[in-house]
């Protein structure tokens, strides 16, 4: 039952047009499958600018009022502080640093938390690429603490959101522009195996290739298997991710709704 279920959010996740802009809500719905929260957040701190923008699973009234407040305490402590060297950059809870009373005495609490009616926190990870740093905070009512098996979870799902992060990275940089088969044919690729490579940047499944190319999926996975040795990878991922980058173009960006941006580091209190 675990691995059906791990292996449907996964599906889930990488399923076709995942890029920057919809990455966030396919991390939302890939955990809500995994284990339960009051809402899920994904932040992701642009290293260059210093930006640090705050994305929800969920609609909340006053979150945006809130932001500058968090982002003016979160620095004094550890639990949300964007370090990804805590706890070795494994996911942590608001446990892992204060029982539930001392949480509660925190002025991060009672001037955000509180109103936010969250008062368990598990903060995960993200890698990205070189010049971001993202964490997907999973938010709690109450003070049941995460299982040792929802903590198992999130360590296995924490590699698949990376991958998945560096995928959308990828799509996000031709996402106006289709993957140019003549680049593929420059690479070493036939033109009909560039032509199941292009495919498999979009997210197609073997028999939509097939039904798409008018040939027979015992085919299909033949070109697969040469693709993937052509290139030296196993898999899918690995293979798409390759042809992406090899004919990479520039990104293309949308602003969302319910996102907020500050600077960070933030300023102290007066």
């Amino acid at each position: 039952m675990f691995l059906s279920e791990f292996n449907e959010a996964c599906l889930e996740l990488y399923k076709p047009n995942l890029h920057l802009e919809t990455y966030a809500a396919r991390s939302f719905r890939f955990l809500s499958k995994l284990l339960p929260a009051e809402f899920i957040a994904f932040g992701s701190l642009q290293l260059d600018s210093q930006n640090l923008s705050i994305e929800l699973s969920e609609s909340i009234s006053n979150f945006a009022e809130l932001m500058p407040i968090f982002s003016e305490l979160m620095g004094q402590y550890a639990l949300f502080r964007w370090d990804p060297t805590v706890n070795a950059g494994k996911p942590f809870t608001t446990s892992d640093f204060f029982s539930p009373r001392q949480f509660k005495q925190l002025d991060i609490y009672e001037d955000v938390f509180k109103a936010l009616g969250v008062t368990n926190h598990c903060a995960v990870l993200i890698p990205g690429n070189h010049n971001e740093i993202n964490f997907l905070g999973i938010e709690r009512k109450g003070y049941v603490d995460y299982s040792s098996r929802e903590r198992e979870l999130l360590s296995l799902a924490q590699s698949q959101l990376a991958n998945a992060r560096l995928l959308a990275h990828e799509h996000s940089k031709k996402l106006h522009h289709k993957i140019d088969p003549k680049i593929l044919n420059r690479a070493g690729f036939t033109p009909r195996e560039a032509d199941v490579l292009v495919w498999l940047t979009e997210g197609k499944s073997n028999e939509e290739i097939a039904i798409l190319l008018s040939i027979s999926l015992h085919t299909v996975k033949g070109y697969l298997k040469v693709i993937f040795k052509k290139i030296g990878v196993e898999n899918r991922l690995s293979a798409a991710l390759w042809a992406i980058q090899t004919c990479r173009t520039q990104a293309f960006n949308i602003q969302p709704h319910n996102r907020v941006n500050f600077a960070y580091p933030p300023p102290s209190r007066g």
